[in-house]
C-alpha cells in the first residue's frame, strides 16, 4: 500500500509542475495575443488547478511520512 501511496504522490507532483509550467507558457502567450487552450481557461485558472493537486501531493507525501 506504501507503494501506492509513492506513485500517487510522484505521478500528482510531476502534474502539478507540468500544469505549473503550462500556466506560466499560457500566461506568456497570453501577453502575446494568443491562447494555447484556446482561452478555455486563464493562466490564473490553470495555475489553481495545478496548485490543487500540489496540495494532494503533499497530503500523500505527509501520510507516507514515519512519525
Amino acid at each position: 500500500m506504501s507503494k501506492l501511496f509513492d506513485l500517487g504522490y510522484r505521478v500528482l507532483f510531476a502534474l502539478a509542475i507540468v500544469g505549473a509550467l503550462f500556466a506560466v507558457a499560457e500566461g506568456v502567450a497570453g501577453f502575446a495575443g494568443h491562447s494555447l487552450v484556446d482561452h478555455a481557461y486563464s493562466a490564473g485558472r490553470l495555475l489553481d488547478f495545478s496548485a490543487i493537486l500540489m496540495i494532494f501531493a503533499v497530503g500523500l507525501r505527509l501520510h507516507l511520512t514515519p512519525r
